[in-house]
């Protein structure tokens, strides 16, 4: 069920909806701000172009509350790949995404090595405690190398603001 988004949210969408090409994009909010909502809405829309949405999580041990929120709010595809995977399951999901019978991907940074069919979206969904501004940047340029997105967007944790990289 999507959240009514207040204006910062409905803002912080608009902004990642109406992007063509390429534009890395930086949400920060505290904890509880409302950041998610606005990626899972990010994301709806990406599904309804039928694109397919990478998600990068920092820690294998937040797969499955993600994969569980996922389930809950898409009525996709959706695989996961990461170290902790047996070879045969990460097998199955890379070639699931490969393929486009797979919507959604969740994984750590080894996820950006699976070859997209038709890759819209993007989400890096880190904390202020994993990386600082500069090192975002430089991390969105080199997913850019790899991967042909629309969008990335990062979410960490201090204040409320799109900054547009």
């Amino acid at each position: 069920q999507e959240l009514t988004l207040n204006p910062e949210q409905d803002f912080a969408l608009k902004t990642i909806n109406n992007i063509n090409g390429f534009k890395p994009i930086i949400i920060n909010g505290v904890t509880g701000s409302g950041k998610t909502e606005v990626y899972l809405q990010a994301i709806s829309q990406k599904l309804k172009e039928n694109k397919q949405v990478l998600v990068l999580i920092p820690e294998i041990n937040l797969t499955p509350q993600t994969i569980s929120r996922f389930y809950q709010r898409f009525n996709v595809p959706i695989v996961c790949i990461h170290s902790n995977i047996k070879d045969n399951d990460r097998l199955n999901a890379y070639l699931k995404i490969k393929n486009n019978e797979a919507a959604i991907l969740i994984g750590t940074r080894s996820a950006l090595f699976t070859p997209f069919n038709n890759l819209g979206l993007i989400i890096l969904d880190v904390t202020l405690s994993d990386v600082n501004d500069n090192t975002v940047t430089v991390y969105m340029k080199r997913i850019r190398e790899k991967l042909d997105s629309d969008i990335i967007i990062t979410l960490k944790g201090m204040g409320y603001r799109i900054d547009e990289k």
